[in-house]
């Protein structure tokens, strides 16, 4: 978006010079909603990547992860944490888990990812500093399809 490739009106929205009019550009976006389990582990546990490990009959993916601490303190005086791996960081839950011990985190996630979603969203810019992330909005569950699936 910001290279002048979009939809006219939103590049000079934001002041940024018209290469092409695209209008698709940043139209269409979907991701695979996602549900989580978290298994805790007493005792540290090996690292692996997300694999896949069956698939429903309505399409949806099973994967599993482990190894990771999901809430690794940056310092312990501060009690600030790294990241929450899968939890947003905007979470009501996250202020629960600052306060829980560090190992409260060791373990692994059964994850369930829906195939495809029939909703889609967009992105748009939020500012031309190209540091800025853009908004993203992928309206998951918009389409009745979605909720049931």
């Amino acid at each position: 978006m910001l290279s002048g490739v979009c939809p006219q009106a939103h590049l000079e929205a934001h002041g940024i010079q018209v290469l092409v009019d695209q209008p698709m550009v940043g139209q269409g976006v979907a991701d695979n909603p996602m549900n989580s389990v978290f298994i805790p582990s007493p005792v540290p546990v090996g690292l692996s990547l997300v694999q896949v490990f069956g698939i429903t009959k309505s399409g949806s993916f099973i994967e599993g992860v482990s190894g990771s601490e999901f809430g690794i303190p940056v310092s312990d005086g501060a009690r600030r944490l790294a990241n929450f791996g899968l939890f947003s960081p905007q979470t009501r839950a996250v202020e629960a888990m600052r306060r829980l011990d560090r190992r409260a985190f060791r373990g692994g996630f059964i994850l369930e990812k829906i195939l495809g979603p029939v909703s889609y969203g967009h992105i748009e810019l939020r500012s031309t500093d190209p540091r800025a992330n853009p908004a993203v909005t992928f309206n998951y569950f918009q389409e009745a399809e979605d909720m049931e699936r």
